[in-house]
């Protein structure tokens, strides 16, 4: 349950929702999304011991869509931004200063489900000191998705890449900068075990100014089965013959 539940066909906007804490180990959270829209809202120190903002699963199927809204300086244990258990459409969207506990899954996006949509967002300034590893945006489980006309800019992890893609899921990059975010494990971490892989496509990106290892660290003994699938951008670190930049 959330302290807002936005269902199907319904629209919270305009909105401020602030200072909200929970410390008890429970299922709530400041907003649920079920098949509604939230719209030109900002969600801000709120703290929670589960996560934040959580679009769910309507009968359909489909989750719905958060737009023109900022997600900033809230704590979840899980995630501090969004969590999309479900399909989800996210847009021009902000998402600042979020944080998670060292057992949390990601700062800023949480992605769980298949078929989510990020287009028009910042996620940017999230920062994460601690050295246990916690990512800004993690796509797990089957969860590949499609983020266009977006900047991921200025986060910073310990000992895991801001960008973390694993379990079978392709996740692709359109028209979007990743820069000048800093890891031990540069920006985007491709991994798994057996088959279940996550793979990577970049179209007309730019990856620049990202410190360690640049485009991709992997942890998986198997990562030659990930693939990278890299066509016109900008990625200054790549080595000179690169055979996935074309």
């Amino acid at each position: 349950a959330g302290v807002v539940h936005v269902g199907r066909k319904a629209l919270f906007t305009d909105s401020l929702v602030f200072g909200i804490t929970n410390r008890q180990w429970d299922a709530s959270k400041v907003i649920t999304l079920s098949a509604g829209t939230l719209r030109r809202c900002r969600i801000s120190q709120n703290y929670l011991l589960t996560c934040v903002v959580q679009p769910v699963a309507h009968v359909s199927g489909d989750a719905g869509t958060i737009e023109d809204c900022e997600i900033s300086d809230n704590y979840g244990y899980r995630c501090g931004g969004v969590d999309c258990s479900a399909k989800c459409n996210l847009r021009n969207t902000l998402i600042t200063r979020c944080q998670a506990s060292p057992n949390g899954y990601a700062l800023a996006l949480w992605l769980e489900k298949d078929g989510c949509a990020v287009s028009g967002c910042r996620i940017v300034g999230n920062v994460w000191d601690s050295s246990k590893g916690v990512t800004v945006i993690s796509c797990s489980g089957w969860a590949s998705a499609a983020f266009e006309n977006c900047l991921i800019a200025g986060n910073r992890t310990y000992d895991v890449a801001p960008i973390s893609i694993g379990g079978n899921n392709t996740v692709t990059f359109t028209n979007t900068t990743i820069a000048d975010n800093e890891s031990k494990c540069g920006s985007i971490s491709c991994f798994g075990t057996g088959t279940s892989i996550g793979n990577l496509v970049l179209v007309n990106t730019i990856i620049s100014g990202n410190t360690a290892s640049g485009l991709v660290q992997t942890f998986n003994p198997l990562s030659e089965k990930t693939t990278y699938d890299i066509r016109h951008c900008d990625y200054p670190e790549a080595p000179a013959g690169d055979p996935n930049r074309n």
